[in-house]
């Protein structure tokens, strides 16, 4: 979920988390008000909020926004200046999970880190977006199970550090089966 009074950043966010396969946007609010009322009734894992909006900023919203949604992890979104540097330290105070600077709109090129910074704050935030077992959101594909093996320290002889896994669209050239020796 995003909150923000820019018609413009939401616009971009959206496109950016529409075209993860690993995400789902849920909503989005215009002030911090609107945010807490749409919190209530979407149950985001994660919220983008800005930090400087009318009626009720970031800041005003954060600590009722928390209490509406407890767990919720936030990620505040601010410009990067002294003022907002400091107002985001606030707002890590008062419960929000980290912060991303939003970029100068005199800045070319800006919004391509922006995305990048986003994308990894909101993944590191939440991992993979869940949904109900069996269930994928329409158009996006349900993501392989991750299986994990057991790896015995204390193993003298060489031991298997990964096994193949389920090759996926991305990555089917690199799971393959890898062997590290122990010291000594």
């Amino acid at each position: 979920m995003i909150v923000d009074d820019s018609a413009v950043v939401r616009g971009l966010v959206t496109r950016w988390i529409e075209a993860e396969s690993d995400m789902v946007l849920l909503g989005s609010a215009t002030d911090g008000a609107k945010g807490i009322e749409k919190v209530k009734e979407l149950q985001p894992d994660v919220m983008i909020l800005d930090i400087e909006m009318p009626n009720m900023s970031g800041i005003e919203a954060l600590p009722k926004i928390l209490a509406a949604r407890p767990g919720l992890k936030i990620l505040m979104a601010s410009t990067l200046t002294t003022r907002g540097a400091a107002v985001t330290m606030r707002a890590l105070e008062l419960g929000a999970a980290d912060y991303v600077a939003k970029p100068d709109s005199s800045r070319i090129g800006g919004a391509d880190g922006y995305r990048t910074e986003l994308l990894a704050k909101v993944r590191a935030l939440c991992g993979r977006i869940r949904h109900w077992p069996g269930q994928a959101p329409e158009n996006k594909p349900a993501a392989p199970p991750v299986r994990l093996y057991p790896v015995n320290p204390s193993t003298p002889a060489p031991a298997p550090v990964a096994r193949p896994v389920s090759p996926t669209p991305h990555l089917g050239h690199v799971a393959a089966p890898t062997r590290v020796r122990t010291p000594g």
